[in-house]
């Protein structure tokens, strides 16, 4: 995906900064905002921060926010804000919770906003689930599929007590990709929107690794944290040999298939160098021993014959 990630407001202090309480949200939201950024394109996404820490006023702010988001092509706007108006610096008990604003109930970014108040609920907060409005200028004016979200609020001891900025970016990027951060290893069982599948360790796109790896779709190979997909013929990993058809294990080929150590016999995907008898292809009939044509044989090799097809 290609996304637009934002905190709200001027920064801490300045004018036209966000509000203050038990929590600083025009801090809070621009440490968020880094942890998003930094973890999607860990994943392999396009991400630009459009934030803003020169405005002269709210409104021109909002209008530098939105130009910035405007001058990229992307699928998703993305605004991080704190919420206020509890009020609640005590502690009842009930925090203020989390809740998501789209511009409609048609809005694209739907998915992504149920996805993301869901995930911060998940942490604790109360779900106050999804807000329509026209009339936020963000919402309103943004040319990409958009949504702000209100992570807790600064006024409410409850909301504090359970605040975590990385847990609370993390919540985020699952809202966004569907994938858990931190805890995603191996081979993705989420294709990327670049039409990539790719390799993880903890969290990140492993770009060191090469070799065969298992996801729910079955095995494939993997070329610098990603499938290749333009990759066949033979490739190993600690549980043997196999063969690999446009960038994924295929157990059903049966047959000859050669690499730089020779023509091996592959049966169901794998070679079994266990194999003893004689082999066909469209070059000839071949002797294999241990699963390995042997091109040094010469002699006599008794075969049975059945419907005229060698057995």
């Amino acid at each position: 995906m290609i996304i637009n990630v934002h905190g709200g407001h001027n920064p801490a202090g300045k004018t036209a900064c966000g509000t203050v309480g038990l929590l600083d949200e025009s801090r809070e939201d621009r440490i968020v905002k880094d942890i998003v950024i930094e973890r999607l394109r860990d994943l392999g996404h396009t991400v630009y921060d459009c934030t803003v820490d020169n405005g002269t006023s709210q409104n021109d702010v909002l209008k530098k926010i939105v130009a910035k988001c405007n001058s990229h092509d992307v699928d998703l706007d993305v605004s991080i804000h704190l919420n206020s108006g509890k009020d609640d610096y005590s502690g009842d008990g009930k925090n203020g919770g989390t809740e998501v604003w789209l511009y409609s109930t048609n809005s694209k970014a739907k998915p992504y906003a149920q996805r993301t108040v869901d995930a911060i609920a998940s942490l604790g907060f109360t779900n106050r689930g999804l807000k329509y409005t026209t009339g936020l200028y963000f919402l309103h004016r943004a040319n990409a599929p958009a949504m702000l979200i209100e992570c807790c609020f600064v006024d409410d001891a409850d909301d504090k007590r359970i605040y975590n900025a990385q847990k609370m970016a993390n919540a985020i990027v699952k809202g966004i990709t569907g994938l858990e951060v931190g805890s995603l290893n191996g081979l993705s069982d989420i294709q990327n929107k670049d039409g990539n599948w790719y390799y993880y360790k903890d969290g990140r796109v492993d770009t060191g690794y090469t070799g065969l790896a298992k996801n729910k779709n079955g095995w494939f190979y993997v070329r610098n944290g990603k499938v290749d997909f333009k990759r066949t013929g033979l490739e190993k990993n600690e549980h043997g040999w196999f063969y690999v058809k446009n960038g994924k294990v295929d157990f059903g080929h049966t047959g000859l298939v050669q690499n730089d150590q020779g023509w091996w016999y592959v049966e169901k995907g794998t070679i079994t160098f266990k194999y003893n008898g004689l082999v066909s292809n469209d070059q000839g009939i071949w002797y294999v021993r241990n699963s390995k044509v042997d091109f040094g044989y010469n002699g006599s090799y008794d075969v049975k014959i059945k419907s005229g097809k060698m057995i």
